[in-house]
C-alpha cells in the first residue's frame, strides 16, 4: 500500500482481514480521527483493491486512502445494501469536504474495471425479482405473521432496514394495525410507497435507521445487521427500539457448519446458531422462536436472485450470475444459515 490507509475500528470485525491489513500497514483509527481526515479516496477490499475517487474535485485537500471493508473478496448475500451504505458514508464524507463527486470503482473481480454504475443495476435486477430479499418461504412468512401477533389493533410495527416493505405490509394487512418502514435507499422507499397503495396505516420513510428512536411494539430486521456495524451492536440498538411487552423478528446470517477460509472471508466471523441466540440473550432478550431457512428456500432465493441478473442478459451480467452460482453452489451452500428470531424483551 503505498498510501496510508486508515480503517476504521467499529466497520471491520474480520479477524483474517485486520490481520492482513496490519500486515500490509493499515493504520486503524477511531471514526473522530477518519472524520478529522480529507477522506476523499478510498479503497474497498472486494477482490482486490478498488478505489472511491474524487474524479470531480480539482484540488482535494490533503488526498488519503481511507479503507472500508464491505466484505473481503466476495461480495455477499447483501452485496447492494452495503454498496448503499458505503457510498451513503462516502456521499457524506462529499458533502461535508464540499467534494462534488464520489465514485465507486471495483477491480480484480469481474474482469477489468467495474463501477458502482456498472453494479448497482445488477443488484437492483436481482432484488426486483425477489419478493422477500431473504430465504424465506410464504409458509414461514404465514408462521411469522402470525406468532408476531400484536395483543389488539393499537399496535405499531416498525421494520428498520425494510427494503421493498412488503413483510411490514403482510404484518399490518394481516392484524390491522399501522407501521413504519425505515430505507435509506430513496429509490427503494419510493418504489416501497408505490406499492402499498389501498394501506393508509403505513408509512415509509427515507432515512438511516440508526437515527430512529421511537420505539414499536413489533419491530422487523432482516438480514439488516450491518446497519450497526454487526450482530451484537444491531441488537442492543433494536432493544432499546422494542417496547417492553413487544416482540423483534430478527433474521440474521450463521454458520451451519464449520466454513471454509474462502467462505470465512466472505462473510466473516459470524456465530453458530447457539451462539447467535446467546448474542440476543446479552442483549437483554429472551428466545421465544428460533428457527432457520430451509435449504430448499436457501435454493429459491439464489435462483430467483440469479435469474433476476439473467434477465438483464449482457455479457457482464452473465458473468455475473456465474461467479455467484459457483459461490453459493460450490462454497456457501448448506454451510451459510439464514436464521429467523422472535425475541422479547427480558
Amino acid at each position: 500500500l503505498r498510501r496510508p490507509i486508515y480503517v476504521r475500528k467499529e466497520i471491520v470485525h474480520n479477524k483474517h482481514v485486520v490481520t492482513t491489513l496490519q500486515a500490509k500497514g493499515a493504520i486503524f483509527v477511531e471514526a473522530r480521527a477518519v472524520e478529522a481526515v480529507h477522506a476523499v479516496r478510498a479503497a474497498a477490499h472486494v477482490g482486490g483493491l478498488a478505489a472511491l475517487r474524487d474524479t470531480a474535485c480539482d484540488d482535494p485537500p490533503s488526498t488519503v486512502d481511507f479503507l472500508t471493508a464491505i466484505r473481503p473478496r466476495t461480495l455477499g448475500n447483501r452485496d447492494h445494501d452495503m454498496l448503499d451504505v458505503l457510498m451513503g458514508f462516502l456521499s457524506g464524507v462529499a458533502r461535508r469536504r464540499k467534494l462534488t463527486c464520489v465514485s465507486l470503482a471495483v477491480t480484480g473481480r469481474y474482469g477489468g474495471r467495474v463501477t458502482d454504475q456498472d453494479l448497482k443495476p445488477l443488484f437492483a435486477a436481482a432484488a426486483a425479482n425477489l419478493v422477500y430479499n431473504a430465504p424465506l418461504s410464504e409458509e414461514r412468512v404465514a408462521d411469522l405473521v402470525r406468532r408476531l401477533a400484536p395483543p389488539d389493533a393499537d399496535r405499531r410495527v416498525l421494520d428498520l432496514g425494510c427494503g421493498s416493505g412488503e413483510l411490514l405490509r403482510r404484518l399490518c394487512r394481516a392484524h390491522g394495525v399501522a407501521g413504519d418502514g425505515v430505507e435509506y435507499d430513496p429509490a427503494i422507499a419510493e418504489r416501497a410507497r408505490a406499492a402499498t397503495t389501498g394501506l393508509d396505516q403505513v408509512t415509509f420513510h427515507t432515512a438511516d435507521a440508526t437515527t430512529w428512536t421511537r420505539p414499536a411494539d413489533v419491530v422487523v430486521n432482516v438480514g439488516g445487521s450491518h446497519i450497526w456495524d454487526g450482530t451484537a451492536p444491531a441488537l442492543a440498538a433494536l432493544h432499546k427500539l422494542t417496547a417492553a411487552d413487544g416482540r423483534l423478528l430478527f433474521g440474521e446470517g450463521f454458520y451451519r457448519t464449520a466454513p471454509t477460509d474462502q467462505v470465512r472471508e466472505a462473510f466473516g466471523d459470524l456465530p453458530d446458531l447457539a451462539g447467535l441466540a446467546r448474542l440476543a440473550v446479552d442483549a437483554g432478550f429472551r428466545p421465544l422462536h428460533v428457527a432457520e431457512s430451509t435449504l430448499a428456500e436457501w435454493d429459491d432465493f439464489e435462483s430467483d436472485w440469479r435469474a433476476g441478473i439473467e434477465r438483464v442478459g449482457t455479457p457482464q451480467a452473465r458473468a455475473f450470475a456465474d461467479r455467484r452460482r459457483e459461490e453459493y453452489l460450490g462454497g456457501y451452500r448448506g454451510v451459510l444459515g439464514f436464521a429467523w428470531l422472535i425475541l422479547m424483551p427480558a
